[in-house]
This record gives C-alpha cells, sequence and structure tokens, in this order.
C-alpha cells in the first residue's frame, strides 16, 4: 500500500470487533512511531501498549470521562503516547520560542494510525481522557504525562466512510 492509498484509507474507528490485536502488531506500530522526527532529535515520547483485557478494561474507564468515547470499551488493544515533562520547558535556541513537543506527538501519532492501516488495523486518537485513570493503568512516572491514548483493533465494518474535508482552494493560498 503507498502513502496515498493509507491517507485514504485511514480513518478513526468508533467500532471494533472482539478479535485480539497481538503484542507484535502493537510493537510493529510503536517501531514505525519512533521512527517519526522530532525537533533536535529529542525523542522525548514513551509509548505503553497492552492488549490484556485486564490493562485494556482500565484504559477504556480512562477514556469515557462524562460518557465520553464509549466506543473505547470495544477495543481490545490500546496504545498510549505519553511525553517526558521537564523542569524547565524547553526552549529551541531560536529568537522564536516556538514550542515543538505538540507537533512531535502530532507526528508520531500519524506514523502510528498509518502503521495500523498497513497491518490491516484501525485506530482512533483521543484525546478527552482522564489523566489520572490512564496514569494509574499505566504505571507511567511522574515525570511523564499522556499525550494520546489510541484504541486499536479491527473495524467492525469494512465500508470507508465518505471523508468531509475542505476543498483545496479553501486551503491553498500560492505566493508568487
Amino acid at each position: 500500500m503507498n502513502i496515498n492509498e493509507l491517507i485514504v484509507k485511514r480513518e478513526s474507528c468508533r467500532g471494533y470487533k472482539p478479535t485480539a490485536v497481538s503484542l507484535d502488531q502493537l510493537k510493529a506500530m510503536v517501531d514505525v512511531a519512533r521512527m517519526a522526527p522530532s525537533a533536535a532529535n529529542t525523542q522525548f515520547w514513551r509509548f505503553y501498549v497492552s492488549n490484556s483485557p485486564e490493562v485494556v478494561k482500565k484504559i477504556a474507564a480512562g477514556c469515557m470521562p462524562m460518557e465520553r468515547n464509549p466506543f473505547a470499551a470495544s477495543a481490545p488493544a490500546f496504545i498510549v503516547m505519553t511525553r517526558e515533562l521537564e523542569a524547565e520547558p524547553w526552549v529551541p535556541q531560536t529568537p522564536y520560542n516556538h514550542y515543538y513537543r505538540d507537533f512531535d506527538c502530532g507526528s508520531a501519532a500519524t506514523h502510528i494510525c498509518f502503521a495500523a492501516t498497513e497491518l490491516g488495523l484501525s485506530t482512533c486518537m483521543i484525546g478527552w481522557f482522564d489523566d489520572a485513570l490512564i496514569k494509574e493503568a499505566c504505571g507511567y512516572p511522574d515525570d511523564e504525562k499522556a499525550s494520546i491514548v489510541f484504541t486499536v483493533g479491527y473495524a467492525e465494518s469494512d465500508t470507508l466512510r465518505d471523508k468531509t474535508r475542505k476543498s483545496l482552494g479553501d486551503i491553498l493560498t500560492v505566493l508568487e
């Protein structure tokens, strides 16, 4: 599958078959994510994966605060991406003070989603989650904070939804 096919095929899944996802599949997804670019090659991210029913149930509960993301309960596996926290925020050595870590997490997240699609799996990136419950489920140290939680599994439906996107003319300005 080429990159254009991956982009078209990837979608946020909100319903999963009960089919198991192997640890090898989860590890393969993270192996692709670790190749994502990061500012100054900091690679500040960490990944926690699980297909264990007990852990999956805890992570799913952390993804459903205020009755949000109920589909998380159907996911047979999860990946939690954390980022290292620093005593002093990293400031690039430029006069512009751009903070790249959120961008870097997004880049690694996209790598995970494309790797999953290539493996025949589906994902959904969740940003609305209970930090304390996710941390309790994963057991990561205090110097890390969850950035994104991914549901991972085989989609209930093989039919792709129509993607609604703005037209190229709406988002592109050519400067001459």
